[in-house]
C-alpha cells in the first residue's frame, strides 16, 4: 500500500510537471519521493531543476549535498554544502553535513572546524556534541571527547549512540564499571542491535565476569549468527576457562564464516600443536 502510494504521487507530480515545467516546488517534492525509495540518480536531477529554476535555493543545495554523499560523490556533495553556506551561512545544519562528510573521509581538521561552527549556532542539539565527540576520540583527545559525550547526553539521553560512544571511551581507558553502565542503558534503549551485548560482554570478560560475558556473547550470536567475530570472541573466552572442544568449535565457526581469519586459523593451530604433545 506504502508503495502504490508513492507510485501515485509520483505520477501526480510528474503530471504537475508536464502541466508546468518551471514548477520548482512539484520537483523539489518529486526529489523528496525519488529519495525515499533509495532513487538518488533521480534525486539529484529533480533538485538540479530546483536549482536552476532558483539558483539562491540554499536548501536546494544542501539536499543535492545529501544525495551525492549518499552515493558516495564526495566532492559534488563537498561543492553544494559550500554553494548552500554561502548562501545561508547561519544554518549549523550544513556546517553539520559537511562536517559529517569530512570525519567520514579521515578529515578530522576539516570536521572539527564543521562541528565547532555548527554548536556555535546551534548550542543545544545534542547530535552535534556527540560527533565532535567521535572526532576528538579518533583524534586521542579523549578528555574532550568525555566533554562533547556528557554533553550529548545531557541534550539528548534518548540518544543511544551517545552512550555506547562513551561506554567504548570509558572501556578504552580501563574503566569498566562505567562502561558497563553506558552499555547497560544502550542495550535498554536498542535491545536487538548484537554489537551492544557484544561490547558490554567484552567489558564483562576483562573484569574478570566470565558467565555475564558469556551470557552477552551468546546473545550477540543469537542476534546475528553471521558474525565471525562474535565466535572469535566467545572461543576465547572458552578456552581461557579451558573448554578446549567448546572453543574449537566456536573457531571453526568463525573460519567458516571469515575463511580469511589468519588470527583464528594460529590459534586452532596452536590448539592442535598443543595436544600432540
Amino acid at each position: 500500500m506504502e508503495n502504490e502510494k508513492t507510485i501515485n504521487e509520483l505520477t501526480e507530480l510528474t503530471e504537475a510537471i508536464r502541466l508546468n515545467p518551471n514548477d520548482a516546488a512539484a520537483y523539489g517534492n518529486r526529489s523528496d519521493l525519488y529519495a525515499d525509495i533509495g532513487d538518488y540518480d533521480n534525486a539529484i536531477k529533480d533538485l538540479s531543476q530546483v536549482i536552476r529554476l532558483d539558483p539562491n535555493d540554499a536548501k536546494a543545495y544542501l539536499i543535492r549535498g545529501d544525495n551525492y554523499y549518499r552515493i558516495c560523490r564526495f566532492d559534488l556533495a563537498i561543492e553544494d554544502y559550500n554553494q548552500a553556506i554561502k548562501l545561508d551561512p547561519n544554518n549549523a545544519y550544513i556546517y553539520y553535513n559537511r562536517g559529517t562528510l569530512y570525519y567520514n573521509r579521515g578529515d578530522l581538521e576539516n570536521s572539527l572546524k564543521d562541528f565547532n561552527q555548527a554548536i556555535k549556532l546551534d548550542p543545544n542539539n545534542g547530535k552535534f556534541y556527540g560527533n565532535r565527540g567521535n572526532v576528538y576520540d579518533e583524534k586521542g583527545e579523549f578528555d574532550m571527547a568525555l566533554e562533547d559525550y556528557n554533553q550529548a547526553i545531557k541534550l539528548d539521553p534518548n540518544n543511544y549512540n551517545n552512550y555506547f560512544n562513551r561506554g567504548f571511551l570509558y572501556y578504552q581507558r580501563g574503566e569498566l564499571n562505567l562502561a558497563i553502565e553506558d552499555y547497560n542503558q544502550v542495550i535498554k534503549l536498542d535491545p536487538n542491535e548484537p554489537k551492544n551485548y557484544f561490547r558490554r560482554g567484552l567489558a564483562y570478560n576483562d573484569r574478570g565476569d566470565i558467565n555475564l560475558a558469556l551470557e552477552d556473547y551468546n546473545q550477540a550470536i543469537k542476534f546475528n549468527p553471521n558474525n565471525a567475530y562474535f565466535y572469535n570472541y566467545r572461543g576465547n573466552l572458552y578456552y581461557d576457562r579451558g573448554d578446549i572442544n567448546l572453543a574449537i568449535e566456536d573457531y571453526n565457526l568463525a573460519i567458516k564464516l571469515d575463511p580469511e581469519n589468519d588470527e583464528v586459523k594460529k590459534k586452532l593451530e596452536e590448539i592442535k600443536g598443543n595436544k600432540n604433545h
